[in-house]
């Protein structure tokens, strides 16, 4: 990510975050990397959303935060599946399936990194990516979380990650 993206991301997630709310003992925030594979190439992601499908449960829908190709959510009720329904892309929503996780524990939860290809474009591939990794997906959400509750569980994450880089 250049330089000039990554402080515009920043200062897009940071101005999106509370320091008020659930806190990562009894909520979870999901993350990852998206990008799209198609004729609308360079096109950003204009929204996302996620939805926690449970027979048992109310169902709820969320719209993370989007910026730079990364996302992220509020801080979610554990419990339940959540899923990526849909995206929207140069105004046209398209229908996403395939990217889901049960959230069982509180925490931080990383989807991946994922690439959409549409073609045509109102049927959607998924593809799992390498890079970017979770570890500059942490970066760039410490950044947003700085001065919560939020901070500690991150920093623990990438120090794991470090760790297991020696390894």
């Amino acid at each position: 990510m250049r330089h000039l993206d990554a402080a515009l991301l920043i200062l897009m997630l940071t101005a999106c975050v509370s320091t008020d709310g659930p806190g990562p003992e009894d909520s979870l925030i999901i993350y990852g990397s998206l990008r799209m594979d198609s004729l609308l190439l360079d096109q950003p992601i204009e929204r996302m959303l996620i939805i926690r499908e449970e027979p048992d449960s109310p169902r709820v829908t969320v719209e993370p935060m989007v910026a730079g190709g990364m996302f992220f959510t509020e801080p979610l009720p554990v419990g339940g599946k959540w899923r990526i329904a849909s995206i929207t892309v140069a105004g046209e929503e398209l229908v996403v399936s395939g990217l889901e996780c049960r959230a069982e524990a509180p925490g931080l939860f990383f989807l991946g990194s994922v690439e959409l290809a549409a073609d045509p474009p109102r049927a959607v591939e998924v593809r799992r990516l390498e890079t970017p990794d979770e570890r500059e997906n942490l970066q760039a959400l410490l950044d947003a979380w700085r001065g919560t509750a939020w901070e500690a569980l991150i920093r623990t994450r990438i120090r794991s990650l470090n760790r297991d880089t020696k390894s």
